[in-house]
């Protein structure tokens, strides 16, 4: 676990270098989608013409991070539930901590691949949305909302309440686009429960803040 979450904090501090607009990681990010997800690199450099540079950048980090922290969090799930049914295995006469560290190695595997076919499905799917009412020119907040299709990821596809939607991200021409958060489907932690991240914090006091 130890080495996965290893792996997954630097994927995420380099997602927030590029949102912040260090580019040093950009190039490296895109090919990795390429390779793991056969994302079209047209639709990175169209949206962010489209939006400027800046703001595509954002949505990006937006996009990729809400789904990495989801699917992270899940996977913490899996793990605890695999540990908890691998001492079977040794009547098996089977390794009880060989067959934790194999099958956790396969899932693992499988975690990497899902989060960047997700983040380039997501990414690929985002499009600006005007109310048919409203000019082009006179669109404002509540008339350009950021909208995605179906994704294939086994992430609960809920939507969060407005009062839990992130900030809207402003582009070039003054127009906004909203984030919408997506839910994961597991059940909810409480507040005073343990953080399923490992820290031994209480929920409320990591990844359970306001």
């Amino acid at each position: 676990m130890n080495v996965h979450r290893e792996v997954v904090y630097k994927l995420r501090r380099r997602i927030l270098e590029i949102s912040e607009g260090i580019t040093e990681y950009e190039s490296w990010f895109i090919d990795k989608l390429v390779q793991e997800a056969g994302f079209d690199m047209t639709v990175w450099e169209t949206k962010s013409k489209d939006v400027g540079e800046k703001l595509w950048r954002k949505v990006v980090g937006e996009v990729s991070l809400d789904i990495l922290d989801i699917l992270w969090m899940e996977h913490l799930v899996d793990m605890d539930q695999i540990r908890e049914g691998i001492g079977l295995r040794g009547y098996a006469q089977r390794d009880p901590m060989v067959e934790y560290k194999k099958e956790g190695h396969a899932r693992f595997e499988l975690l990497v691949t899902k989060i960047y076919q997700t983040i380039a499905d997501r990414l690929s799917r985002i499009s600006l949305e005007y109310a048919p009412s409203q000019k082009k020119e006179i669109v404002d907040s509540r008339n350009l909302s950021y909208r995605h299709g179906e994704l294939e990821s086994g992430v609960g596809e809920e939507m969060a309440a407005k009062s839990q939607q992130s900030p809207d991200l402003v582009d070039t021409e003054g127009r906004h686009i909203k984030i919408e958060k997506v839910l994961s489907g597991k059940q909810k932690v409480g507040r005073n429960d343990p953080c399923p991240c490992g820290s031994g914090k209480k929920y409320k006091n990591c990844h359970g803040r306001a």
